[in-house]
């Protein structure tokens, strides 16, 4: 069966290097395999890296990754996704540090060359897993199902998070990461009963 075409995300406002790289990619996508998503804000970008699997998303605003990188942190992990910021703005070492610890893949300091930038991004595509059609349907099931077990207080701490965003002090992250895994391990282990041989 056929493998699906791989999600490339590109969250708006785009730096001029990313409109390039769009223009470019756009251009020869089909064969390629990739299939192009223009999100208009953060909300619409979180819904795509929850539910289109593996993905590579390209970003220029440090702010608006470090929300983005938040807010999906067990996506990206899980899903092994892909998040590039380009930014015509050098961040320091440190803040770009923090920035993998919580999921980046790479920072681009801005001005890029065109053709390594459009090189590096088919790269990192053809690394990604790729998804069978049938997995696919599959997938989106659970997902479905899933997203109705999560309940509102997640978006609530989403909120919360954004707020305390750029603040990225290690112990915000450890709280985050526990509060995550109960949600996980609430919707997804078997109950004890089924374990008892």
């Amino acid at each position: 069966s056929m493998d699906m075409p791989k999600p490339l995300i590109f969250v708006n406002p785009l730096s001029p290097s990313l409109q390039k790289l769009r223009e470019v990619i756009n251009e020869t996508s089909s064969e390629d395999g990739i299939e192009i998503y223009e999100c208009e804000d953060l909300n619409e970008a979180n819904q795509l890296i929850q539910t289109v699997g593996a993905s590579i998303t390209l970003i220029s605003h440090p702010k608006l990754c470090s929300n983005l990188l938040q807010i999906n942190r067990k996506a990206i992990k899980k899903l092994k996704s892909k998040v590039l910021l380009l930014s015509p703005k050098d961040l320091p070492r440190n803040t770009i540090k923090k920035f993998q610890k919580i999921g980046l893949t790479e920072f681009l300091f801005e001005p890029v060359v065109p053709k390594s930038l459009v090189y590096k991004v088919k790269f990192l595509i053809k690394s990604l897993p790729s998804m069978k059609m049938e997995e696919e349907k599959e997938e989106k099931n659970v997902q479905k199902i899933e997203s109705l077990i999560k309940d509102e207080k997640t978006t609530e701490e989403e909120d919360m998070t954004q707020v305390k965003s750029l603040i990225l002090t290690e112990d915000t992250e450890e709280e985050d990461t526990s509060k995550n895994q109960q949600h996980t391990e609430l919707t997804l282990t078997p109950s004890k009963s089924d374990n008892k041989d």
